[in-house]
């Protein structure tokens, strides 16, 4: 089975230091990472120029076309990797400056994801140490600090209580990840109850979340603003009509013909109230 080489990303003017690390240790497992350090001498044996060969062609295929045109007169990996390194790695008091300028405006809060964020931090830091500056830890520390909004304030009072060693980049960006996880586990937790669907409208109360016949509330309907007396406005009266003849005084007519009416399958007598028939 044949085996597959490591990619190399291709340089393109980005990020030349962390490209230099991949290709020195690429070469280091090809064994010929020593013509990078040095010029061939005359006491070097023949091999030397089959690993020279070798560290050309494996920079040739890691760096993009506009870079190629930089070291295009070059005829040693050596001499390729000096001309690289002046054009990449100068020490600029001015490349400085403008380094921690860019640290020193960029904001949390400007950024969608964290990920993306960490990735710009650290390549403005990787820039900054390129152009010749010496960072510490705590230097780190600060810049990192300096990009939190104020809702992250109580991370600076964490860093407080650590131990000197433990006062690093590293831990403010744990702590930013703990808390983006549960930024986002509380937005959605807003939208599962957001969409939460009520049970229905009761109209003796006018609240939500019950049906009429399920209500417990001893009060008016919402509507009419009377006593719920049943579901039908009919059936009510009919129930009305029928109990107020218990609380009157009432006497059935002699004589008055039994009057039978089919309403509702209900059979009606004929009463007089008042001088009047009421069915």
């Amino acid at each position: 089975m044949e085996k597959k080489e490591f990619l190399i990303p291709v340089f393109d003017g980005e990020d030349y230091a962390m490209w230099k690390k991949r290709i020195t240790m690429f070469m280091k497992m090809k064994k010929c990472d020593i013509v990078l350090t040095r010029e061939k001498a005359t006491t070097d044996e023949p091999i030397w120029d089959e690993y020279d060969l070798k560290a050309i062609n494996i920079i040739y295929s890691s760096i993009s076309n506009k870079q190629l045109e930089f070291v295009r007169e070059e005829m040693t990996a050596y001499g390729i990797t000096r001309k690289l390194d002046g054009i990449y790695l100068k020490e600029s008091t001015a490349l400085q400056i403008v380094c921690r300028n860019r640290l020193e405006k960029m904001r949390l809060n400007n950024y969608s994801e964290t990920a993306s964020f960490f990735n710009d931090f650290e390549k403005s830091m990787n820039e900054l140490k390129a152009a010749g500056a010496q960072i510490s830890e705590k230097e780190k520390l600060n810049y990192m600090l300096n990009t939190l909004p104020e809702s992250y304030s109580y991370i600076g009072d964490l860093i407080d209580t650590l131990k000197v060693e433990d006062q690093t980049a590293d831990y403010v960006k744990n702590k930013i990840k703990i808390a983006e996880t549960k930024n986002q586990n509380d937005h959605l937790g807003r939208r599962s109850n957001a969409f939460v669907t009520t049970k229905g409208n009761c109209y003796k109360c006018g609240k939500t979340g019950h049906f009429t016949r399920e209500c417990h509330d001893g009060g008016q309907t919402a509507q009419s603003g009377g006593t719920w007396r049943g579901s039908t406005r009919g059936r009510s009266n009919r129930r009305g009509r029928r109990g107020n003849f218990n609380r009157v005084n009432y006497r059935q007519q002699p004589g008055v013909t039994e009057h039978r009416a089919n309403l509702c399958g209900i059979v009606r007598t004929p009463y007089l109230i008042h001088g009047r028939h009421v069915f």
